[in-house]
């Protein structure tokens, strides 16, 4: 009972203080009211203010609000300010800060639940010309212009019912980390608003899910004017699926009999609809299941998901690349084992394709077998791990037993394979690096001598660990060189030798509490997480030089890198960190100057700078700073007096968060993120405003021009045009029959194409595995593929068996007849040819797709592996209704204050579009489809035109679509988009 007594306690006092009057109608039950003697007078309503009814003025807050005096932020010079970490001054203020009563709300939840404590801050100022209106119910606040009374600055009406002129208001701490509701106050408040709202459905969409009550709660809690975008108002449904996706996927093993589950983030997500599905997935992983009984053997071993090592990466992201995920700590892995010599040739492949894209690459092979530490006897321990190498054998002992000839000789192959790889990428133009113990074997192996031979200089960094926040003084050495500045030592900034003023982690080995042995050499394998934003720091800095971009906002990431996301700015925004904001997020920079193993002076600094302000770079100095240099670069200096101008520092940059009105004033200048993604080019733009203000006999003398010259033209090459054909691969013959290759040539050659190679793939055939060529028609971006063609061919019978199996065992579909009979038409046409299946080949399924009324044939390349062996270099784009809805944008914003002529427009779709085009000849004969017979059993046919469900078929029609759309826009002055084979064309009525 003590719960229903609690709940009606509290309705009963709500009732005393007139809160809650149950006599009135339902909008006017709940009131806000000001408790005599509530702590700092705050009320019980759930925002700190009031606007009721008409336009009125906000009443004044409850209490004033909190001011943080932030020291350095002179805005009109910098301030040089030097801080003694020793001085009794600062200690006493410390003390003080430290003993002064905490003033804060209080940290229960079910206090600041029955109290609406809030922490009150300034409500952000606008610029002189706005205004701020807010909504009665949902206390949103508004722009407005002074001048308007009824119109808000997004061109809505605001209704005086529903809007009050806001002069100020209070609001939370919104950078304050939020609370969260038990889950049985959730429920209880979701059966609250059941019995309260009545009439509607709470159940499904309508159900709030947990996040967004969380969020409610903490603006009810904090009274902050929070913004909650559409996209965080997501249902209950929407938000255990999502927790269903990320939940942790659970392996079963069968250990002695018995049934466990293991959860693991690592494991591979598998399609196994079908049975072929579930075959194909047991071949390309090499496993295999044995069914005796209710025995399951060799189960899958844990394997952490690999990632796409060609997926775009900005300056600030890397790759990483091993043979073994378990090193990897929360990190993906591409694994490679570079011994393999079918992987190491992908990787460098790969590499020269990212070439471009490639900025530094650091190397740290295993020293387990070079280790000095196996030459100590271990005290306490009667055996210990013999020497596997020496100084006069550094590529390993002789008289080594079998097991540890082993272990060394495929240490000495990845060494041998690190040495070409670097020899690989200096070529390429990308700096390296290669860390091992400053004492270890591997830097007197013939391997890493024939190296750093062969580089025409190289630069050593040797530091302790413990001075980059190591716990032990572990000696490194890092090797480096820069083939962009040969003569400069790229990491010098990290010699850092232990001074002697801090205690170390001991390296005795111990046993843990299982009997376990431990050597701690193995828990210094990771780097210490300083060091790592060190060199990060050092590598943005040469970024930087060598032209990378590291854009601070939207307008600037959009700009120089293809983000796929940015779609999204029409509708919801993309979770995570994929699109940078719209208003950057600093607004200056603090310097702080402190000791390298020293950062007191730092972490002062750091707790009185408001909150959200954080390290931005750092880097360390050999020779000290220079005063007037940290000046110009900053507003604020912060210097440990400890330090130099000649000796050995750290120099960190924080940013300070933009003030509130700062924010809203520069959101203004940014305008509407449409106008961002609307970004047409300049011969667009002219052609744009062409169509609207020229006269439409301009372009159809241009037009007219244009046939006559290529018309004529084409009369003259008839000849050379009928050579070329004749010259086909037969399958290629019937394909391109028609077609006028030389003059397409000759035209793209004419307005300056960059892709007039397309035409020479046209007449040889397009490839389907391999690489796809680069054209300077799409943003470069590249994807690996996962198979070579050598793997692929491998693969090949086992796959194929795959296939036509589960042919042979399926059932006979409605549209199996269908699908035969359109397959015989293509063989007609010559896009198909009948195959025996003798020769070498792989065989995708072809199977009917029904789309409303319309029946498709997809050819599946992909479970036959042929998708997985092509890999692309640029990221293939298509003209979406978002380029013709920024076309009509653009000429609505051209023609402001005139009269817009009428438009009208069309969509062109080309007839058999990938039907026009065929593969190359080796393809011809590699490639083939098997389809369903009517009745049982399948047919095999050699694929001539590109099919439809292969992705070298998407890439080569698309580069084919891009020269047509180009030769339109600048060739015939027609304005229109190229979706895949859909074009609309927009003209003037008059046209």
């Amino acid at each position: 009972m003590a719960r229903p007594l609690r709940v009606l306690e509290e309705l009963l006092n709500d009732v005393r203080v007139g809160r809650f009057r149950p006599d009135e109608t339902r909008s006017g039950r709940f009131r806000d009211v000001v408790l005599e003697g509530c702590p700092m007078g705050e009320s019980f309503a759930s925002t700190p203010f009031s606007l009721v009814g008409e336009w009125v003025e906000a009443s004044e807050p409850c209490n004033k609000p909190r001011e943080v005096e932030v020291t350095n932020q002179n805005r009109e010079s910098a301030e040089i300010i030097e801080v003694d970490p020793d001085s009794p001054k600062r200690e006493e203020e410390d003390n003080a800060s430290s003993e002064a009563p905490d003033t804060s709300t209080s940290s229960d939840e079910s206090a600041a639940v029955l109290s609406g404590a809030r922490r009150p801050l300034r409500v952000p100022t606008v610029p002189d010309s706005l205004k701020l209106a807010q909504h009665t119910k949902l206390r949103t606040l508004h722009c407005m212009e002074k001048e308007h009374q009824l119109i808000l600055l997004c061109g809505r009406k605001a209704v005086p019912e529903r809007y009050g002129v806001v002069e100020e208001v209070t609001a939370g701490d919104v950078t304050e980390p939020g609370k969260t509701l038990p889950f049985i106050e959730k429920q209880r408040r979701l059966r609250a608003q059941q019995t309260r709202i009545t009439g509607i459905s709470h159940k499904h969409e309508q159900q709030a899910s947990h996040a967004l009550i969380d969020a409610a709660f903490n603006i009810l809690e904090t009274g902050a004017v929070v913004y909650l975008p559409p996209s965080k108002c997501a249902s209950r449904d929407a938000e255990i699926q999502s927790e269903a996706k990320n939940k942790q996927k659970q392996l079963l093993t069968l250990e002695q009999g018995t049934i466990k589950a293991t959860a693991s983030d690592a494991l591979v997500s598998v399609d196994i609809g079908t049975e072929m599905k579930l075959m194909y997935a047991l071949q390309r992983e090499k496993r295999s299941i044995q069914q005796e009984g209710d025995k399951v053997s060799n189960p899958p071993p844990k394997k952490q998901k690999q990632p796409k090592p060609g997926a775009q990466r900005s300056p600030s992201q890397c790759t990483a690349i091993d043979k073994d995920p378990g090193r990897s700590e929360n990190f993906p892995v591409y694994i490679c084992d570079i011994t393999n010599e079918e992987q190491f040739l992908n990787l460098r492949t790969y590499l020269e394709k990212e070439r471009s894209a490639i900025l530094h690459a650091h190397f740290a092979p295993s020293c387990g077998t070079a280790s000095r530490a196996r030459e100590r006897p271990i005290p306490g321990f009667k055996t210990a791990p013999k020497p596997l190498r020496s100084d006069a054998h550094p590529d390993g002992l002789p008289n080594l037993t079998e097991s540890e000839h082993q272990r060394v000789s495929e240490a000495n192959r990845s060494y041998a394979a690190m040495s070409e790889l670097i020899f690989a990428l200096v070529e390429l133009g990308v700096s390296i690096s290669i860390e091992n113990p400053r004492n270890s074997l591997l830097w007197k192996t013939s391997f890493l001598k024939h190296l750093l031979g062969k580089l025409p200089t190289y630069h050593v960094c040797t530091f302790h660990h413990c001075m980059h926040g190591g716990k032990r003084d572990k000696d490194t050495a890092w090797y480096s060189f820069n083939p962009r500045d040969p003569q400069r030592d790229l990491f010098a900034s990290l010699a850092l030798k232990c001074n002697k003023q801090h205690q170390h982690a001991p390296w005795k080995p111990y046993v843990d509490a299982s009997g376990k042995r431990i050597f701690p050499t193995a828990d210094e394998a990771a780097y210490p997480h300083l060091l790592c934003e060190r060199v990060a720091y050092i590598l943005r800095t040469q970024a930087k030089k060598a032209g990378f971009i590291f854009p601070t906002d939207l307008h600037q990431q959009l700009d120089h890198t293809n983000v796929s996301a940015k779609r999204q700015l029409f509708t919801t925004q993309p979770r995570g960190g994929r699109l940078r904001p719209l208003v950057s997020e600093f607004s200056g920079y603090v310097t702080v100057v402190t000791l390298p193993d020293r950062p007191e002076i730092l972490e002062q600094t750091l707790r009185t700078l408001p909150k959200g302000a954080r390290i931005c770079h750092r880097v360390l100095q050999q020779r000290g700073w220079n005063r007037d240099d940290m000046a110009q670069k900053s507003r604020t200096v912060v210097v440990d007096e400890r330090c130099g101008t000649d000796g050995q520092c750290e120099v960190v940059n924080i940013g300070i968060p933009r003030e509130p009105s700062e924010f809203i004033q520069e959101a203004l200048n940014k305008g509407h993120p449409r106008d961002i993604i609307a970004n047409i080019r300049d011969a667009e733009r002219d052609l744009l405003l062409n169509l609207v203000h020229q006269p439409c006999s301009v372009r159809f003398q241009k037009r007219a021009a244009f046939m006559k010259k290529w018309l004529k033209r084409s009369l003259e090459l008839k000849e050379s045009e009928q050579k070329l054909h004749d010259s086909l691969a037969p399958h290629l013959v019937p394909i391109l029959m028609g077609k006028r290759l030389l003059l397409w040539k000759e035209i793209l050659i004419d307005l300056a194409y960059s892709d007039v190679a397309v035409i020479d793939d046209v007449v040889k055939g397009f490839a389907l595995t391999g690489w796809a060529p680069q054209t300077g028609v799409f943003h470069k971006h590249v994807r690996k593929p996962s198979l070579t063609t050598q793997e692929l061919r491998k693969r090949a019978a086992g796959l194929n068996a795959a296939v036509t199996g589960s042919l042979e065992n399926s059932t006979e579909g409605p549209h199996d007849q269908y699908a035969w009979d359109e397959t015989m038409e293509e063989v007609q046409k010559g896009w198909l040819g009948v195959s025996d299946g003798s020769s070498e080949c792989v065989i995708a399924k072809r199977f009917p797709l029904v789309q409303g009324s319309k029946v498709r044939l997809i050819d599946d390349f992909s479970i036959c592996g042929t998708n997985s062996a092509y890999g692309m270099t640029e990221k293939l784009r298509v003209q979406s209704i978002d380029e013709l809805t920024a076309y009509l944008a653009y000429i609505l914003d051209s023609t402001e204050g005139a009269a817009c002529p009428a438009l009208v427009g069309r969509t062109f779709d080309l007839k058999h579009a990938y039907k026009q085009f065929g593969v190359d000849e080796w393809h011809s004969k590699f490639l083939n489809i098997a389809v369903r017979k009517p009745g049982g059993s399948y047919g095999l046919f050699k694929v001539y035109a590109l099919p439809f469900g292969a992705s070298g078929s998407v890439t080569s029609f698309l580069r084919v679509a891009c020269s047509i759309a180009y030769i339109g826009t600048y060739g015939l002055d027609i304005t229109w988009t190229s979706f895949f084979d859909d074009f609309t064309v927009l003209c003037t009525q008059e046209e």
